[in-house]
């Protein structure tokens, strides 16, 4: 390939710019330099990435920004204050709002938007506001909006399919071909599915990166929880009592109570500070060597061992919750099987009130079974579904029984279940 006088200009001018829009966090620029100094064999990649997205347009004014800078933008609105103190922002980072803000980030389609309406149910049970949805279909978006979800202008729901391909084209083009998880199958059509270790599977779990990074180097804080999270209390409250203990941490994990990835990190429900070292664990996350399409596997190994240490400058930059604070699916399907039922209110453990912030209902093989195991505890909170003139119906009341301490403290079985 041979680089012409005017091609070295442009490149080295969008180098320049890429080193201020990064320090503004707003876009990562993987790849440009290469676009652009090559520009004359790829005709111009993102033109034609986005050429090929511009079919795909049932989802109308829900299909998420290809252009960075248009994406943070879209998803502001959902934007919230109070996920940490202030005075706890990286000082090498520019931050896009002051003080910082924080999005809760959901992934979805129609095949799982009844979860996502129990999620819902339970931030407005506990007062917390702002929820940008990632939809891997065309379909969620129009069903929120014609059920009324979103009239609630903090809630934002874009259609990522593409924004995300455009993505693994760039980043990991290997995951389109890779025989595991072919995603090469998917791009003629809409996902709707997420059958496990099926390529919609794996696009669906991978999209949690991508979402992850995209919020990141927005400038923004990201709270993600999977769409079978349960809030039982604001989790804003742990978050900055845990950043004002730990002062090198900028990541709040909840505990997966597992031994088959390294630190037992759970990526259904988390809280990274805007920064420049959450961007840094974000695409390594993505461009991590290690193949097997679990979002929780990717981060496990960035944030163990040496790229641990590479990643956060030699500090423990991230924390779990303890278990009791954020039960898992384990602890919950043990509860369903003995009959017991979840509490949101605080709880005596070893000599102290416990306010338990969420209940995850992981580890269950399909959509039903997480529906069962929630209705047993307690944690259903949808009376009855959005549907067109007949908005969300949420149980807004305590949640019906106390939790013992043996009960809290009991070990679920390590049995999948």
């Amino acid at each position: 390939m041979q680089i012409t006088a005017s091609q070295l200009v442009v490149g080295v001018a969008c180098l320049f710019t890429c080193s201020v829009v990064l320090a503004l966090g707003m876009v990562d620029c993987d790849g440009l330099w290469l676009l652009q100094a090559d520009k004359g064999v790829n005709v111009s990649m993102a033109r034609r990435l986005k050429s090929e997205a511009d079919p795909i347009t049932a989802a109308g004014p829900y299909v998420a920004p290809l252009d960075d800078e248009a994406f943070a933008k879209a998803i502001y609105p959902a934007a919230i204050g109070g996920f940490q103190p202030s005075q706890r922002i990286d000082p090498d980072f520019l931050p896009s709002h002051n003080p910082p803000l924080g999005i809760h980030v959901a992934v979805s389609n129609m095949a799982s938007v009844h979860l996502l309406e129990n999620l819902i149910c339970s931030k407005r049970r506990v007062g917390l506001s702002g929820l940008l949805v990632m939809a891997l279909d065309n379909s969620t978006c129009p069903h929120l909006n014609r059920t009324g979800l979103l009239d609630d202008p903090k809630v934002v729901c874009l259609f990522f399919f593409h924004r995300m391909v455009q993505q693994i084209r760039l980043m990991k083009p290997e995951m389109i071909e890779h025989k595991d998880a072919p995603l090469r199958d998917l791009l003629g059509g809409i996902p709707t599915g997420a059958k496990f270790n099926s390529p919609n599977h794996a696009l669906m779990i991978n999209t949690k990166l991508f979402a992850m990074r995209d919020v990141v180097n927005a400038g923004f804080g990201i709270f993600l929880t999977d769409v079978d999270v349960v809030l039982l209390a604001d989790p804003r409250l742990t978050f900055r009592k845990v950043f004002n203990k730990h002062k090198q941490v900028t990541m709040i994990f909840q505990d997966d109570t597992t031994h088959w990835v390294p630190q037992s990190l759970n990526t259904g429900f988390y809280y990274w500070m805007p920064g420049p070292q959450s961007r840094r664990v974000a695409h390594a996350s993505i461009t991590v060597p290690e193949w097997w399409h679990l979002d929780q596997t990717k981060v496990n190994i960035v944030l163990n061992g040496t790229l641990r240490a590479e990643l956060c400058k030699n500090t423990r930059c991230f924390v779990k919750l303890p278990e009791w604070e954020c039960p898992n699916g384990r602890w919950l399907n043990s509860m369903a099987q003995r009959g017991e039922k979840i509490s949101s209110d605080p709880q005596p453990i070893r000599g102290k009130k416990i306010h338990p912030i969420a209940a995850h209902a992981n580890y269950n093989d399909n959509i039903q079974q997480k529906l069962q195991t929630m209705r047993k505890i307690g944690i259903w909170l949808v009376e009855s579904h959005g549907a067109p003139g007949h908005p969300l119906k949420c149980y807004r009341g305590k949640l019906p029984s106390r939790l013992t301490p043996a009960q809290l403290l009991s070990k679920p079985p390590n049995k999948k279940m």
